[in-house]
């Protein structure tokens, strides 16, 4: 009768979505960051200076207010080593001390990419000492690390571009940088502004993949959901700085993209809100906020001063009467609280009856000052609770604490202020060794069976270079040329690490090791197997025994005879870039894997030293391929100063990889997804391709030509176009894209309409010979239509592959 049924265990796809909401939440509950001064550890102060770096070429330094507005900036070309123990350069040294001096940071945030961004952290802690020895600044400053990821999409966005036209990509970087320390959650939450999907890119649990865009986007907005509300909105400063500001209030409860962008174009024009009734007395305002929304989304809005509009004489929850004499208007102070204006009398009388005084103005003032904020813990809730729900307000236990936890704190921030894996010895804004290490190297952790997390590193292969033979030496009988026998080798990795190989990983056998000793030598090249990681040296432990190189290539011991051990194709790079991975092409496809479309990898290239592949995701499962030459390089390892892709025949020539990311990268991957989400494009096969075209045009009595687009599977990053003259043998030719559109019948066609509208007037051209074939190298652009012209649409199959009408068919 009444028996308890558990509930049913969740699906695995809802338990990863669940698994990623976690994630964001986790991400967004990081605390602004502060600091304690002196001897006051309780007590955290706020800064009104962040200076954020940029580390690139040129490195890039941005200085922000309390406010997020940027106060100064410096570029300057810095020399840095990959060497943590390199110093500076003096001249460099010299323009940092004087920029710090003319404006003075309260703490210093460093993008962390690349090894050398490790040195340079390194030595800026060393010149924040320096300058604190000096009077520079007036204490030791942090000098903190950072994930870039969240910078890096700002700065490639269109919110950036508007708010700083003239900037650097770099110098945009540093701005997210300095933005997401002051407050994370709203810098991250700048991700989702508008239709922008930038926030799925986030890595936050390893099967992500397996849900689509749309179930992931809605479990992310619901972790924004929580921790804003959690949180509140400071409207007015939303309002007054909503480049910075405003991208939170599209999570208030009740709000959403368009009343947020309507609510706050309303606040701005006509002023700010004193008080939040205020809300419900603009006639605009109440046109698409009526009092059920108004309800829902009140509580979280934090009343302040922090505008340029507010009157200098009033506080919050003041206005000016009709005969200019300022009043207290809804609940006076306790319009920057969250308790809610239902609640206000509740929270007047438990006031008036901490201090025994009338209730008012005052009152309140009095007892959420903290010398007063005391005498609320000798009210009898309880009781008050009890006599409350006899007189039919309900209960209101829970209420009325509440109602006292932000009388004494009002609007306190619940996000933490310390790791959630690392216990209180770092801070949330910190990152933990291991954190530091992946981020700077590019690597990323794997999860065991048992829970533990290892790095990715462990048990790969690795061609290392000996830079060092320790030896020890041998009996004084012996031959003095014989007595150096080596017993550490010091190697360097291509990514940068040091590696450390002990003799007793030499080989296998005790004959193995001595005929090592006997080899090894300076500049020679090993191949090893890395044991495990030291996060806090930037060391390796090495293993250069055959079985253990076996066994991490999955090598017979007993066919090693028949078999070489697989070498690595290509030589690891120490480029710093955000696209820029050192993996193979199979590990990015599976990377990409987890991305949404339009993402790509550029990676190191096996054809040699001056060459860069890109690999780019058109659809799941479905990749293509570039090649980047790279000319004037500074060294074999460097990104050369120019970089040329070829394209179906055509040569594009970019200064550096950012420049190649956004002048032909992002272009392709858009021309790919609008022929993708054309209605005339099918991801089927041919051959099913091919038969629905048949029952198209015998159904329509043979009296259409039907005809459709999909993947060419046999030619990486084309596509084909199926059409049927006849009644069986259906026709392809194939589609190219391009920087300029789409390469179809040699010429290039600038969208997928003019290329259809050209279809249709010239099909049979190819037939009768008039037509160019599907290949050559000269290409036009086709001039564009007359108005209207369209080709003979009543032959044509308008619902050929996609819904009725769509996209020019």
């Amino acid at each position: 009768i009444g028996s308890h049924r558990p509930p049913p265990p969740r699906s695995p796809r809802r338990s990863v979505a669940k698994a990623v909401q976690d994630g964001m939440e986790r991400l967004l509950r990081v605390a602004p960051y502060s600091y304690t001064r002196g001897h006051e550890a309780k007590k955290r102060v706020v800064p009104k200076r962040i200076l954020a770096v940029s580390y690139g070429e040129p490195s890039e330094f941005v200085l922000i207010d309390e406010r997020g507005e940027v106060v100064s900036f410096l570029s300057i070309f810095l020399v840095v080593s990959n060497n943590a123990n390199a110093p500076w350069r003096e001249s460099d040294k010299n323009k940092i001390i004087q920029y710090l001096q003319k404006d003075p940071p309260e703490v210093i945030v460093l993008g962390a990419s690349g090894l050398k961004t490790r040195t340079l952290k390194e030595q800026l802690d060393k010149l924040v000492q320096e300058c604190d020895t000096k009077g520079v600044l007036d204490r030791t400053i942090d000098v903190l690390l950072a994930d870039t990821n969240v910078a890096y999409k700002y700065a490639h966005s269109q919110r950036a571009t508007r708010e700083f036209p003239r900037y650097s990509q770099s110098r945009l970087m540093a701005v997210s940088l300095a933005r997401r320390l002051q407050d994370p959650l709203r810098e991250m939450a700048g991700l989702c502004v508008g239709r922008s999907e930038d926030v799925l890119s986030l890595a936050l649990h390893p099967l992500q993949g397996m849900l689509d865009k749309g179930e992931r986007m809605r479990f992310l907005q619901r972790a924004f959901v929580n921790v804003v509300n959690e949180v509140g909105v400071d409207i007015n400063l939303a309002a007054d700085k909503q480049h910075i500001a405003a991208n939170t209030v599209q999570f208030v409860s009740g709000m959403g993209p368009r009343k947020a962008a309507q609510l706050l174009k309303i606040i701005q024009t006509k002023g700010c809100v004193q008080y939040r009734s205020q809300l419900l007395e603009d006639r605009d305002i109440t046109m698409f906020m009526r009092n059920c929304v108004w309800r829902n989304t009140v509580g979280f809005f934090r009343i302040t001063t922090n505008t340029s509009m507010w009157g200098e004489s009033l506080d919050v929850g003041q206005r000016y009467n009709d005969d200019g004499d300022i009043e207290m208007a809804g609940g006076g102070p306790l319009e920057g609280t969250r308790i809610h204006p239902d609640s206000y009398k509740f929270a007047k009388k438990m006031a008036s009856d901490a201090l025994e005084e009338e209730e008012g103005e005052v009152c309140l003032k009095r007892v959420m000052h903290p010398s007063k904020s005391h005498t609320l813990d000798e009210l009898l809730l309880d009781t008050y609770a009890v006599h409350l729900e006899e007189s039919g307000h309900g209960r209101k236990k829970h209420t009325l604490t509440d109602i006292t936890a932000e009388l004494k704190h009002p609007f306190a921030d619940p996000r933490r202020l310390h790791h959630i894996s690392a216990g209180s010895g770092v801070r949330a804004w910190e990152l933990t060794k291991r954190e530091e290490f992946n981020l700077i190297m590019g690597e990323s952790d794997r999860e065991t069976k048992g829970g533990v997390l290892v790095s990715t590193l462990k048990d790969s292969v690795a061609h290392v270079k000996v830079v060092r033979v320790i030896c020890r030496g041998g009996r004084e009988d012996q031959d003095p040329n014989q007595q150096q026998i080596p017993a550490k080798i010091i190697c360097r990795l291509e990514n940068g690490l040091t590696g450390v190989l002990e003799s007793e990983f030499f080989g296998d056998t005790e004959q193995e090791r001595k005929h090592f000793q006997s080899i090894v030598k300076e500049d020679q090249i090993l191949a090893c197997v890395i044991m495990g990681v030291q996060h806090e040296t930037y060391q390796v432990d090495l293993n250069h025994r055959s079985s253990a190189i076996a066994k991490a290539e999955n090598v017979n011991l007993a066919d090693q005879s028949k078999k070489k051990i697989t070498k690595v194709l290509f030589v690891r790079r120490n480029i710093t870039h955000p696209h820029f991975q050192n993996v193979s092409r199979s590990k990015a496809m599976t990377l990409l894997g987890e991305m949404q479309r339009g993402e790509f990898i550029i990676r190191p290239s096996s054809a040699g030293m001056s060459m860069l592949s890109v690999t780019r995701k058109v659809y799941d499962g479905i990749f293509a391929d570039l090649q980047i030459h790279m000319y004037e390089q500074p060294n074999k390892m460097a990104v050369g100063r120019v970089l040329e892709v070829e394209v179906v025949g055509t040569k594009h020539r970019f200064e550096d990889l950012d420049e190649l990311a956004i002048g032909l990268l992002e272009p392709l991957g858009e021309l790919d997804q609008k022929m993708i989400d054309h209605d005339k494009f099918t991801t089927q096969d041919a051959e099913a391709i091919k038969n629905k075209l048949r029952e198209m045009k015998a159904a329509a009595g043979g009296r259409t030509t039907p005809y459709a687009f999909g993947f060419n599977r046999a030619q990486q990053g084309s596509y084909l176009l199926y059409w049927l003259p006849g009644s069986r043998t259906v026709r392809e030719e194939n589609v190219r894209v391009v920087l300029e559109g789409y390469r179809y019948r040699r010429i290039v066609h600038r969208s997928m309409t003019t290329l259809i509208n050209y279809f249709k007037q010239h099909a049979t051209d190819i037939m009768s010979g008039g037509g160019p074939p599907g290949g050559g190298r000269s290409e036009r652009m086709p001039p564009p239509p007359p108005q209207g012209a369209m080709g003979p649409q009543s032959t044509w199959g308008g619902a050929a592959m996609g819904p009725p009408g769509g996209g020019g068919g």
